[in-house]
């Protein structure tokens, strides 16, 4: 059990932690704990729960990615304004999730820049383009063929974007635990430079957590505009 313990301590603190936290909010109300509040706190979970994933693959090679909320913005006003205009098939917005994400891997890797500072010059450059697309004004009128990808209603008051946040929590649990390139990202922001004298392909691995980071904004940015319309 100690062994166990040791182990697991960090899992285990979260998970007291937040049965605390259930027991104090179901004494202050008893309705805490019935099943249309647990729903809710689940669909209120999801944008930021997907961002947070993304998040963390950069933060564990040792950077950071200032720009994923414009990135998440930007995807998702992209995505408005081509499926109202041009009936663009929305599953591209991830590629330009992705894109967003290589073009700060590139400045990190081959510009040699801090990634706390070029993110934050990106941060602004997604934010400008963004406001160039829309000229400032709000995109309306998004197909309801669209809404129902991610807003449509499953079973019990599950809806599709609940499920969605699951696969991308499954994902990423099987690339940080199961690939070699889990293993990788470890390594690179445990020590850089011991990773790269064994054999580690530091660039490559920076661009997958990068990457990574930019298709989760875009998935999340897809799901805000599908729950906002």
């Amino acid at each position: 059990m100690k062994n166990i313990w040791n182990k697991y301590k960090r899992e285990f603190v979260v998970l007291i932690a937040t049965i605390a936290m259930c027991v104090v909010f179901t004494a202050l109300n008893k309705n805490f704990l019935n099943y249309s509040n647990f729903i809710t706190v689940l669909q209120q979970m999801v944008l930021n729960g997907i961002l947070a994933v993304g998040m963390m693959f950069t933060i564990i090679t040792g950077g950071i990615d200032l720009s994923v909320g414009c990135t998440y913005a930007i995807t998702g006003i992209v995505v408005a304004s081509c499926t109202v205009t041009y009936g663009m098939n929305p599953i591209l917005a991830i590629i330009i999730g992705a894109a967003l994400g290589a073009f700060n891997g590139f400045l990190i890797n081959k510009l040699k820049l801090q990634p706390f500072i070029a993110t934050l010059g990106t941060m602004s450059l997604y934010r400008g383009i963004a406001y160039v697309v829309t000229g400032g004004v709000p995109v309306t009128n998004v197909p309801e063929s669209y809404r129902n990808i991610f807003n449509g209603e499953l079973f019990a008051g599950v809806r599709s974007y609940i499920v969605v946040m699951v696969v991308v929590f499954v994902i990423a649990h099987i690339i940080l635990s199961k690939m070699r390139s889990g293993d990788y990202l470890y390594a690179i922001g445990g020590n850089e430079e011991a990773a790269k004298l064994s054999g580690v392909n530091v660039i490559k691995t920076k661009y997958v957590a990068y990457i990574f980071c930019g298709i989760c904004a875009a998935i999340a940015g897809m799901i805000m505009l599908a729950s906002l319309g």
